[in-house]
């Protein structure tokens, strides 16, 4: 069985940008771990000048920062393969997942009995200067099939793609559950992590149920392209959304006349002052936790580095270090890791609930403002008409 582990290599914070990305391509092909150099390919590119290749990639096509590259990590079933196999695999992986848009490196290390093989790729396209994607179902439905494909291939186990779906769901479904500000005990007991591959999450576009009728209309009647009058209908729609939003407001207060409107206007901005102060009490009692909340983001950092080193790679060992240091300092302020994970959770959905107060009082503040407004002018104009009726 063998399984696909992503990680992505960051632009340095200071210094050499591309310093992760050549620290990677350094460590897989280290000689040592590959028989002197005997496993070790490379996919368009020259091996000795992988690292300047990609860099100019990146400067022709302008996109020097951001992620330098990709680190797949494909592991295999201990003593089910010989390291011939393993690099013949890979590297049949390489040609067909990456064909010839991306350079790169790939090894496999059989310095362990643990053998697996490193894939390292520039992450700008070298074809046409497009950034790599990892949209939604990436791992699930192109990566490891294509593993599992390829495995079969060479009379390897396969990762069984319905359990690995059934573990997602479970693990989601105890995340949606309502997560309450837990009571503060210690619980020391190592929790067995399970990890198949690291999810990238990405911006999709969702359209609205009124967009996807409008679509489904003019695909039927043969009219998908734009509308030359598309800003007249966004203009009445606009419009529209504004009266039923003043219509819902006048409701809520029940206004009926031009002081009642007022005071709906004060009310407004009570509502909104009320939102921030309990902002603010929110950040006091978040206050508290800084340092054990940094703590948790050195442990999910370095989360992965540990899993990988109890899993057999070696390489990872001042990672699983630093790791447990990490936890062991939460311990030591009176939390589990758990623990921390839940209230860090809690403070977030609160947070969230107060931004969506924020905004809807926000809204009602100008709402307010705009229906004080056509009061305004309304009486401006009932004045000039009585100015002029009284001249005639």
């Amino acid at each position: 069985m063998a399984i696909t582990k992503i990680l992505h290599m960051k632009q340095a914070k200071t210094g050499y940008q591309a310093k992760h990305l050549a620290n990677g391509l350094k460590y897989i092909t280290d000689k040592e771990k590959t028989d002197e150099g005997r496993y070790i390919g490379c996919n368009n590119c020259i091996l000795e000048n992988a690292l300047g290749q990609m860099e100019e990639t990146k400067k022709h096509f302008g996109k020097m920062g951001g992620r330098q590259g990709y680190h797949f990590i494909i592991s295999f079933k201990e003593k089910e393969i010989k390291e011939e196999t393993a690099f013949e695999l890979v590297g049949q992986f390489v040609k067909e997942y990456l064909g010839s848009d991306y350079e790169a490196v790939y090894a496999v290390h059989n310095d362990t009995e643990h053998i697996h093989g490193h894939i390292i790729f520039n992450s700008v396209r070298c074809s046409d200067g497009k950034k790599y994607d990892f949209p939604k179902g990436e791992w699930e439905y192109r990566i490891q099939p294509l593993v599992n494909r390829l495995c079969q291939e060479h009379g390897l186990s396969v990762l069984d793609m319905d359990e690995v779906k059934d573990k997602r769901a479970g693990r989601q479904n105890n995340k949606d559950k309502k997560t309450k500000k837990p009571s503060v005990t210690v619980d020391s007991s190592p929790k067995e992590m399970e990890l198949y591959y690291v999810f990238i999450p990405y911006r999709n576009r969702h359209l609205t149920r009124h967009q996807k009728e409008c679509f489904i209309r003019k695909y039927r009647a043969g009219k998908v392209h734009t509308s030359p009058k598309t800003w007249e209908y966004r203009h009445s729609i606009q419009a529209l959304s504004r009266l039923q939003d003043e219509y819902i407001f006048w409701a809520k207060y029940g206004i009926r006349n031009k002081d009642e409107l007022r005071a709906a206007e004060t009310a407004a901005a009570d509502g909104l002052r009320a939102v921030y102060q309990k902002k603010a009490a929110l950040s006091e009692e978040k206050r508290q936790y800084q340092n054990v909340f940094r703590l948790l983001k050195e442990v999910e950092t370095l989360e992965m580095e540990a899993e990988l080193y109890q899993e057999g790679y070696q390489e990872f060992v001042q990672g699983f270090k630093a790791y447990g240091e990490a936890c062991r300092r939460i311990r030591a302020l009176g939390y589990s890791v758990a623990e921390v994970r839940g209230i860090e959770l809690y403070f977030r959905n609160r947070g969230q609930e107060l931004e969506d107060e924020r905004a809807q009082a926000m809204k009602e503040k100008r709402i307010a403002r705009r229906l004080s407004q056509k009061v305004y002018r309304q009486e401006i104009n009932r004045d000039i008409r009585r100015e002029s009726r009284e001249r005639v």
